[in-house]
């Protein structure tokens, strides 16, 4: 039954396009020129490539890209969640080390961050200037045989 509905209004349209083009044909001007030619120019174009496109290759194609992409995802968001995991691991590990070596107590909470920054620095001071080698002129006062490059 519904499929009636859809027969008036194709008629009733197509009796209105007739008298459209009567009118125009009887005053020699055509209404609404312009957007009906870009109209015209953009059926035209969708039906040159609803015509020259290969459907097949093209669907292959976005079903191969979207296959792709979602494997990326998924690889990306296991990778994260690994890259979490070792974090936590690696944090269990590192106190758990310490606790054993007696460096930290049970009870005794872990130094703030910038304390431990401040503690790396002056550790890495110190290895320096164990480290440093003495000026040239300084070594061949001690006796340092001083090979010349």
């Amino acid at each position: 039954m519904l499929y009636f509905i859809p027969i008036p209004i194709t008629l009733l349209m197509l009796t209105a396009f007739v008298l459209l083009i009567a009118v125009e044909d009887r005053r020699g001007i055509r209404f609404l020129a312009v957007r009906r030619d870009h109209f015209d120019a953009r059926v035209a174009r969708a039906s040159f490539i609803l015509q020259h496109v290969d459907w097949g290759a093209f669907f292959n194609d976005v079903a191969r890209t979207g296959f792709e992409r979602a494997l990326h995802d998924v690889a990306h968001a296991t990778l994260i969640a690994v890259r979490f995991v070792e974090r936590v691991l690696t944090r269990t590990v590192r106190s758990l080390r310490m606790r054993r070596l007696g460096e930290v107590s049970a009870t005794e909470p872990m130094l703030p961050k910038q304390s431990r920054i401040a503690g790396t620095v002056l550790y890495l001071k110190s290895a320096l200037k164990r480290t440093r080698r003495a000026p040239k002129a300084l070594r061949a006062q001690e006796g340092v045989d001083v090979v010349e490059l």
